[in-house]
């Protein structure tokens, strides 16, 4: 886009911030700000800095899905029925709709629950008349079982057995999952619950298959 959206409200005096500029020669920089004025150069091209005025920090820029980010997490998928047992008993079940397995990070917290019950009671993989996944959970009167899954923070990237250092823990989370499913119930959903801190064995029935990862 060539230099024009680069020009700063000083750039009349060779790109130089006021506060760098020789007292002797207003136009060019002092000996102690060559640096700087690169700095600058820098801090507009990348867009930001870092608060001691330095360059971008990269923990400002982390791709989603970095297990250091704040963001919980569900694997959602859609089905024709889905069932969770605990001991040979069936605590709960659904028909058609979503299963979504969910997880929980240190700093999620209220606003994460009700963030992602939004984005589950809109998600647009249902069917339509013509077969294309248009319309969400709540369009086809469907509902969702809620499993909560600490493994999905899982990390294998220093070797094969993985650590679960960015799953919350039990006292944190269990409140978070509780929240999602109270908002999504608030919102007309019908849900059903695994047991947390508890061996859980689901069985569930995958149309498509479709299955999606959510992060908010």
């Amino acid at each position: 886009h060539g230099d024009r959206g680069l020009r700063a409200p000083w750039s009349g005096a060779g790109g130089i911030p006021p506060a760098h500029r020789s007292a002797a020669c207003p136009g060019t920089p002092s000996r102690r700000c060559g640096g700087a004025r690169w700095r600058w150069i820098a801090v507009l091209l990348l867009g930001a800095s870092d608060k001691s005025g330095g360059m971008p920090s990269r923990s400002r820029h982390r791709r989603k899905g970095d297990l250091g980010s704040a963001m919980m997490r569900a694997l959602v998928q859609r089905v024709s029925s889905a069932s969770v047992a605990v001991d040979g008993e069936v605590v709960g079940s659904i028909g058609l709709g979503l299963c979504a397995f969910v997880g929980v990070t240190h700093e999620d917290g209220p606003d994460h629950a009700d963030r992602l019950a939004g984005r589950l009671a809109g998600l647009r993989i249902m069917d339509d008349a013509d077969g294309v996944m248009n319309l969400s959970v709540a369009d086809v009167g469907g509902s969702i079982l809620v499993v909560s899954q600490f493994t999905l923070y899982g990390d294998t990237s220093k070797g094969r057995r993985p650590t679960w250092s960015a799953a919350a823990q039990p006292e944190h989370a269990e409140p978070l999952i509780q929240r999602l499913a109270d908002a999504l119930k608030e919102g007309g959903i019908e849900v059903a619950m695994g047991r947390f801190r508890a061996d859980m064995v689901v069985d569930l029935r995958n149309e498509g298959p479709a299955t999606l990862m959510l992060e908010v």
